[in-house]
Order: C-alpha cells, then sequence, then structure tokens
C-alpha cells in the first residue's frame, strides 16, 4: 500500500494557520478545516487517503481561553477522542503552544499520538508524521488489519461464577487458536487471582505503550497461563477504572485483533454505557450471565434496557444462565424470553467443584473433565458461528483424507 501525504489541519486560530502554511511545503499535502465544521471534518477522515490530522488545542494556548481551562481542555480531549472513534488508526497529534506538564498525560490518554509545539522547525515536524504516517498506513491496511474475533461477557451483578466462566470460555478457546482473555470485570483482577497468575503489565499498561505492542512485549508483559492461554487484566490496587478511557479501549483492541485469533472480554460487574459501547463495537458475540434469582434478573434487564435505549446493539448475543436448576422458577426459556433475547445454554451448580476450582486455580478441564459444566462450556463454544466456519475446512480435509485412504485400500486390494 503507498503511503499518503494528505493530513488534516484542524484549527480556527490565525498564528497556528500561518505556521502550518509557511510548513506545506516541507511536510506534507495539509487539508485545513474549521473546528466547527463536524461534517466535512468525518467526511475528510472517512476517507482512504487521510492517516494523520494535526489538531490545535486551544487549552494550551499562551492567551488565556475564552472559557474555563479546564473546561476548554475537556472539549479539546472530546473531540480527540471523537476523531479516533471515526477511525481507530487515524493518527492524531496535538499541536500546543506551550509544553503544560500537567496536561501532556491527558492529551495523550485521550488518543493523541503525539504532541508538536507550534514553532517547531519543517524538518523536525516532518520527521514526526511521516513516522505516523507509516504507522496508520499498516495500521489501515487490510492485509494487516485485526482478523480476530471478540466475544464479550456482560453480567451486571458482581460474582465469582462470572469469572469462572470466563476463564473457561476462554480456555476451550485456546485450544481452537491464540487467545486472550481480558478481564475489565469489577472487582478487579479476580481472574488473575483465582489463577495465581501475575503479569508486569495492566491493561492501563499496555494503552499507556500501546505504540510499543507487538509480539515481545506480548510475550513478555502478558500474564501466560499452562494451556498457552494469554491473560491482561485491570490493576489490582487503587487505579481507578475512570482511567480507561472508551477511546483507548477501542484501540487497544482494533490492535490486539492482530495478535490474537480469539479475544474473550469479562465486563462484568461494568455498566458504564460508554465503555460497553466500546467493546461491543468490535464484538462477535455476546454473552449475557444471569442466575435464576429476582435479584439477578431485574438488574440484567435493566442493563438490556438500557444498552436497548442508547440503541447500543449486542451482537449475536445470547443468555447464559448461571447455576441453573431445571425443577426451578422462573425457567430458563421464561428468563430469555422475558430479556427478548435467545436463550445460549444453562450451566449447572456443582457447588463443591466450582470451590475447589477457585481455590486451587486449576480448571474443571483438569479437575474434571467430563463434568456436565465443561460439556456445556464445549457446546457453548462449538455452537459460535466463527468456531463453525473454522471447522468447516478441517472437516473438509478429513472427508478428502478418507477417500484417498479408500481408494488407497481399493488399489492394494486389487
Amino acid at each position: 500500500m503507498k503511503a499518503t501525504n494528505n493530513c488534516i489541519a484542524i484549527t480556527n486560530k490565525s498564528h497556528c494557520s500561518t505556521w502550518l502554511y509557511g510548513l506545506n511545503d516541507a511536510v506534507s499535502n495539509l487539508i485545513f478545516v474549521e473546528p466547527d465544521d463536524r461534517d466535512r471534518i468525518s467526511s475528510l477522515i472517512g476517507t482512504v487517503d487521510v492517516g494523520v490530522a494535526l489538531v490545535h488545542l486551544p487549552s494550551q494556548d499562551k492567551e488565556p481561553p475564552t472559557v474555563g481551562k479546564q473546561q476548554q481542555l475537556n472539549a479539546d480531549l472530546t473531540m480527540i477522542e471523537g476523531l479516533i472513534s471515526i477511525k481507530p488508526s487515524l493518527a492524531v497529534i496535538a499541536l500546543v503552544e506551550t509544553m503544560d506538564q500537567s496536561t501532556v498525560l491527558p492529551i495523550i490518554r485521550s488518543g493523541a499520538r503525539d504532541i508538536i509545539q507550534i514553532g517547531t522547525p519543517a524538518h523536525e515536524v516532518q520527521a514526526v508524521i511521516r513516522r505516523h504516517q507509516k504507522h496508520s498506513m499498516i495500521s489501515a491496511s487490510p492485509q494487516l488489519a485485526g482478523t480476530g474475533h471478540i466475544y464479550t461477557l456482560l453480567n451486571s451483578r458482581m460474582g465469582d461464577g462470572n469469572a469462572l466462566f470466563s476463564i473457561h470460555m476462554a480456555l476451550e478457546m485456546q485450544r481452537r487458536g491464540p487467545t486472550l482473555l481480558l478481564d475489565l470485570g469489577n472487582p478487579s483482577a479476580d481472574i488473575m487471582l483465582i489463577m495465581g497468575l501475575t503479569s508486569k503489565f495492566s491493561l492501563l499498561d499496555v494503552i499507556h505503550n500501546r505504540s510499543r505492542l507487538d509480539a515481545t512485549l506480548i510475550e513478555t508483559g502478558f500474564a501466560r497461563h499452562d494451556s498457552g492461554l494469554s491473560l491482561l487484566s485491570m490493576p489490582d490496587g487503587d487505579r481507578k477504572y475512570s482511567e480507561l478511557a472508551p477511546a483507548d479501549l477501542h484501540l487497544i483492541l482494533y490492535a490486539l485483533k492482530r495478535h490474537f485469533k480469539h479475544i474473550f472480554i469479562n465486563l462484568s460487574g461494568i455498566t458504564n454505557p460508554e465503555l460497553l459501547k466500546s467493546a461491543l463495537s468490535q464484538t462477535t458475540s455476546t454473552f449475557l450471565l444471569a442466575e435464576q434469582t429476582i435479584p439477578s434478573c431485574k438488574r440484567n434487564h435493566d442493563l438490556l434496557e438500557s444498552l436497548r435505549q442508547q440503541k447500543i446493539s449486542l451482537p449475536d448475543s445470547r443468555l447464559i444462565i448461571d447455576r441453573h436448576l431445571s425443577d426451578a422458577t422462573p425457567s430458563a426459556l421464561s428468563i430469555a424470553e422475558s430479556f427478548g433475547m435467545p436463550l445460549g445454554g444453562t450451566l449447572p451448580g456443582v457447588g463443591q467443584l466450582r470451590l475447589s476450582c477457585i481455590n486451587t486455580g486449576e480448571s474443571m478441564f483438569d479437575k474434571m473433565p467430563n463434568s456436565s459444566y465443561v460439556s456445556a462450556i464445549k457446546k457453548l463454544v462449538h455452537a459460535l458461528p466463527d468456531m463453525q466456519s473454522m471447522e468447516r475446512p478441517k472437516q473438509a480435509g478429513n472427508l478428502l483424507s478418507q477417500l484417498k485412504n479408500a481408494l488407497q485400500r481399493l488399489r492394494s486390494n486389487r
């Protein structure tokens, strides 16, 4: 793919425009646009020939902004996040009058790839832009774009059943290809605790180092289970979910799909609509885990209604009833009908086995591979459309092998 020289410059400040015009020939083919012209910005960013956007941030000017500084900064950060939500591979470079160290981190966390001070010499600006144009070209390439499938677990209520379900689904997926178990569930890092694993990086660390995300960082920084399953979680401690920006999650998922065939995300206990929307926008299949209790049904029904009211879709959604009792009410089918979701399956209680797995870190695949819980997990994974499409070529190959063997036997009998 040929790299493009097109670059959007978003500013309405004369001193910034004058500086950029002076760099135009040496730097790139700059397309100037007013920050208020949102329709044109969306149209330009949506084109495949634009990989970099230079965004002037009024909150970083020497002159006091017309509105409060924090309010203006929030508006600038929202603009950056909005641009990236339109085109995740877009490299946003912030243009500032002064380098304010107190705002550099928020700007980078909002999704900006770099910060350039207005007045920087042309050759330095050119080097920065060319570097990001190259990365944007790679990210946007159809051959190199992420091809992995993402599966998301939702449950408005916290509980160890969420972690147990996530662990076993991911382990079964690992048998079918490289899999990442991404634990964003609340409380944080429960899955790491249960599996007795540690990691050099948390999800927030990986986001802050996403420009370095490659096979080496994954190999050395992610937790790894004996099965080969990779794990990444939110930090276990005082760092809050407020540090996880939806735009950051969107970008990191886009990047991770290039390295894993399957990504299973535990989002149980999370009800932030923007975070859910960011994850679900790239999800292949969605699981909603609930129990037969009134509180579980009520809270999860409320979560569903909230997502529907905000027009947040749940791709290939299916309801899973955990700790299911066949002779109890409400029945699994009636819960699914009231939720307006297809029933994907049920999971047995197996209380003592659950307790043993949670306390020892061993999976049911190791402890009791013929248990009803393991059978239910295998059935759920096998039923996923992507898994079935993967198995069809294998089945065709097996049939071909059987045919060849049959022909050889015929020839030998002659």
